[in-house]
C-alpha cells in the first residue's frame, strides 16, 4: 500500500483554495461582490488576518479586484490565471526564497569549483545517473524536481568536503521546497525544462573537464537566471 503525502497548508491558502473553487464553478460570479473581510472571518471561522491574505492571494492571481472603500469584487478571468497556490506561496513570500538562492550561491559556486577539482570516476557517475533522470523525466515536474536535487547533492558530495555536505544536509528540506515551488513557476514558461536541462550538462562537462573557474561561473549564471526569471515574475504578478 502507498500513501501519499500529506502537505500542510496555512490557513489563508485553505480560505483562498475554497474562495477559488467558487469562482471557478461559478457561485461567485464575475462583477459579483463578495462579503466583507469581517463576515468572511465569521463564515469561514478564521481570523481576519488570514481573510485578507487570502484575498491578496487572488488579486495577484487576477480572480478579484480589490478596490478601496467599496469591497472585492470577482473579475472574469483566463485559464492561465488558475496557477497553484503553490506559486503564489513562493510570490507572496519572495523575500525568503530570494534569500535562500543567495546562501545556494554562497555555497554551490564554490561546491562546483571544488567539485572540479576533487571529483572522482565514482562522482562523475552519479551526476550522469540525476542528468539521464532529469532528461527522461523531462515533462514530469515532480520527476524532474528529484532528479534537480539528485544533481546538485551528488555536486557537493564531490567536493570532498564533509563541512559542506552537513550544510546541504541540514538545509536540504530548504532547498527541496525551493526547487518544487520554483519549478512550477519556471516550468509554466515555453523551453524552460529543456534550458534547465541544458544548464546542468554544461556545468557537468566543466566538471568532468575540472575546469574549476568555468564550473563555478556555470553555477553561478544558472543560479541567477533562476533568482532573474522569479524576481520578474513576482514583479509582474504584483502590477496586476
Amino acid at each position: 500500500m502507498e500513501f501519499q503525502q500529506i502537505k500542510p497548508q496555512k490557513i489563508y491558502e485553505r480560505v483562498a483554495e475554497q474562495l477559488k473553487e467558487m469562482i471557478i464553478n461559478g457561485d461567485l460570479k464575475p462583477g459579483e461582490r463578495l462579503l466583507s473581510v469581517r463576515e468572511l472571518a465569521e463564515q469561514l471561522q478564521v481570523g481576519r488576518s488570514a481573510v485578507r491574505e487570502a484575498l491578496t492571494a487572488l488579486n495577484a492571481m487576477g480572480l478579484v479586484e480589490i478596490r478601496q472603500g467599496e469591497g472585492t469584487f470577482v473579475k472574469k478571468y483566463t485559464e492561465s490565471d488558475l496557477v497553484s497556490f503553490d506559486i503564489f506561496t513562493l510570490l507572496l513570500d519572495f523575500e525568503q526564497i530570494q534569500s535562500l538562492l543567495e546562501i545556494r550561491k554562497i555555497l554551490e559556486v564554490s561546491a562546483a569549483e571544488l567539485a572540479a577539482e576533487r571529483r572522482t570516476n565514482e562522482d562523475l557517475f552519479h551526476l550522469e545517473q540525476a542528468l539521464k533522470k532529469m532528461e527522461v523525466d523531462l515533462s514530469n515536474l515532480d520527476a524532474n524536481e528529484e532528479a534537480d536535487w539528485m544533481f546538485h547533492y551528488a555536486l557537493s558530495k564531490a567536493t570532498k568536503n564533509n563541512m559542506l555536505v552537513y550544510i546541504i544536509e541540514n538545509i536540504s528540506d530548504a532547498i527541496k521546497k525551493s526547487l518544487r515551488t520554483s519549478r512550477k513557476v519556471l516550468f509554466s514558461m515555453p523551453k524552460t525544462p529543456e534550458r534547465l536541462l541544458t544548464e546542468h550538462q554544461n556545468i557537468y562537462q566543466a566538471i568532468e573537464q575540472k575546469d574549476a573557474e568555468l564550473a563555478a561561473s556555470l553555477m553561478f549564471q544558472h543560479l541567477k537566471q533562476v533568482e532573474n526569471t522569479l524576481t520578474k515574475l513576482s514583479k509582474e504578478k504584483g502590477q496586476k
